[in-house]
């Protein structure tokens, strides 16, 4: 069997949520975290499973990258985001789809 491709997912509204159950069901991926602007507290974590929402607020990417590395990011976040992790994510070499509507 192929190495699952572990992703981060940033953005955590409708679409996201959505995107979510897939990553987290699909034995092709290891959905590692979801990042959304805040986070309730740290134990948040997507409903069935232990995959935790994490507050961009309060983890910054490098230090989240550091502590759950990716392979590849979903963004169904805001047009503005990229400016938040793009640096980061380039020179990390993690690929990126950007389904961000705005």
């Amino acid at each position: 069997m192929p190495k699952k491709i572990s992703v981060g997912l940033l953005g955590y509204g409708k679409a996201g949520q959505a995107v979510a159950n897939i990553l987290s069901t699909d034995p092709r991926f290891d959905l590692r975290w979801i990042a959304r602007r805040s986070a309730n507290d740290e134990s948040d974590v997507h409903p069935g499973t232990n995959v935790p929402i994490v507050g961009i607020e309060r983890t910054p990417f490098p230090a989240l990258f550091d502590r759950a590395p990716v392979g590849a990011l979903v963004d169904f976040s805001s047009r503005e985001s990229i400016h938040a992790y793009g640096d980061e994510a380039r020179k990390r070499g993690i690929m990126l789809v950007s389904a961000i509507s705005a």
